[in-house]
């Protein structure tokens, strides 16, 4: 039984290789390959081999066309102007490009509500999406079952689509919780998925009537660190690294990139000033943990950013800056940040960051939550504001289970630090809430639910006779 998995992202590799699904399904006797855009780099090549996978390099010419329909594929098959994220994002994309824009926005509003014109689309889309590099790559590896971590990018496309003309089956594990419903409609379907939790499978049943029957919960895989107590007593050695008081409560602020918070460092900075001039009820310490997506590749700081950034740090405050290893698999991290970054925010007061991912992270841990909604001292426009965010699908849904405060000001994210600073177990209930319908039960066994359940489809694709559910939305 053979299992390949595709990785666009550092964060794919996180969920499949650091956590153990791909171990566990090799000591069950499944031969697993990878196939990445760095596999001519040495530490994940030396991981690979290390971990008995074999390891494949994607082609690196996709085409241009192929990417501009994933770009826009939007426009074609979904309603922009009425969905937060992608209405968001047309705003940002088309600003110094308004003719383009315009006219996009038009099909969307005229042809794209036709059914034919979508079918249209994706024949065409099907089309132009042949590579025959893709095709060899998968005939050379010959799977009996492809992972993708979702189906919405222009490599995972590529995949799916010649994975389907070859006869491979399809599933995937979803890379991320907001993927579902900011991405929009994906060219092709996979045979089944991998949920994180009942909130990700009612989307996918209901936004793309998905069936049930080839959705599996399984949970979140790089989460199961959050439920090993005894391994997350470390933030002492992490302190003294980080030259902060061990004896001091300390607050975590998690980095999102600059798209999603344009105001995000003059926040910092704020902060930074009331921690180092003791204006919160008891004194503490800040750690800042910016986002691998802003240290290396298109949503990186530039020099004056990261300048800023390091101009805060003081006997109060640290940068912990996160070890991005690969100049071609974007924003992959080591195994040790993952444990690392689990100990900093078990041993946090709280964790702020403006709708991050790390909202989730800190409410499996059941640490108290502040997500940034506002612009410092001034009120961009919405379209530009960290405000929007809030207003995404995904984040509208974690928000009204209620277990996370929101700060619309200095005034009101100062009222909730001290809040939590003094009554840590506010909203307790509502988190754990929150993480279970978002991520699934809290017991640490999602790497080996997703890991039963790749064996069993494999199994069942290999052993019981080839099963070919074949799905379009």
């Amino acid at each position: 039984m053979h299992i390949a998995f595709l990785f666009t992202h550092g964060f794919a590799a996180r969920m499949v290789l650091r956590t153990g699904v791909a171990r566990q399904l090799i000591a069950r006797g499944v031969r697993v390959s990878v196939l990445s855009p760095n596999a001519d780099e040495t530490y994940f090549r030396q991981e690979c081999e290390a971990e008995n996978i074999f390891l494949q390099a994607i082609p690196e010419n996709i085409g241009r066309i192929a990417h501009w329909f994933r770009m826009n594929r939007p426009y074609f098959l979904d309603d922009v102007m009425n969905n937060p994220a992608l209405k968001a994002s047309h705003a940002r994309r088309f600003e110094r490009r308004l003719i383009t824009g315009l006219a996009l926005a038009g099909v969307n509003r005229t042809f794209a509500r036709w059914s034919s014109f979508r079918r249209l689309s994706r024949s065409f889309e099907w089309w132009v999406n042949y590579s025959k590099a893709v095709e060899q790559s998968l005939q050379s590896v010959q799977p009996d079952l492809l992972v993708i971590p979702n189906p919405f990018g222009t490599i995972e496309t590529l995949y799916l689509l010649h994975s389907r003309r070859l006869q491979i089956p399809t599933i995937c594990q979803m890379l991320s919780w907001d993927n579902i419903t900011s991405k929009g409609t994906p060219a092709t379907m996979p045979d089944y998925f991998i949920s994180w939790g009942p909130i990700m499978t009612e989307e996918m049943v209901t936004l793309y009537r998905f069936p049930r029957s080839q959705i599996y919960e399984c949970g979140v895989p790089h989460f199961d660190v959050y439920s090993r107590t005894a391994d997350l007593a470390h933030c002492d050695i992490i302190l003294r690294e980080l030259n902060l008081p061990v004896e001091q409560p300390y607050l975590f602020y998690g980095m999102v990139t600059e798209i999603h918070c344009p105001k995000e460092i003059e926040i910092l900075s704020w902060l930074a000033q009331q921690i180092n001039n003791n204006a919160f009820v008891k004194p503490c310490s800040l750690i800042i943990r910016p986002h691998p997506q802003t240290i290396s590749g298109v949503y990186a700081h530039d020099a004056e950013g990261l300048g800023r950034l390091k101009a805060l740090v003081s006997s109060r405050v640290a940068l912990d800056m996160p070890p991005v290893l690969s100049e071609q698999l974007a924003w992959d991290l080591p195994k040790s940040d993952m444990h690392r970054l689990a100990n900093l925010l078990a041993g946090s007061a709280m964790c702020l960051n403006s709708s991050s991912t790390l909202c989730l992270d800190a409410c499996m841990l059941n640490r108290p939550v502040i997500d940034i909604g506002f612009d410092g001292c001034e009120e961009l426009e919405y379209e530009r504001s960290a405000r929007r965010v809030l207003d995404y699908t995904h984040m509208a849904k974690l928000l009204a289970l209620g277990g996370i405060r929101v700060a619309r000001s200095f005034a009101e994210l100062k009222d909730y630090i001290n809040t939590y600073l003094a009554n840590p177990n506010l909203e307790r209930e509502k988190r754990l809430l929150a993480a279970m319908q978002e991520c699934g039960p809290c017991d640490g066994r999602a790497t080996e639910r997703v890991a039963n359940t790749l064996f069993d489809l494999v199994y069942r694709e290999t052993g019981e006779g080839h099963i070919r559910h074949r799905y379009a939305v």
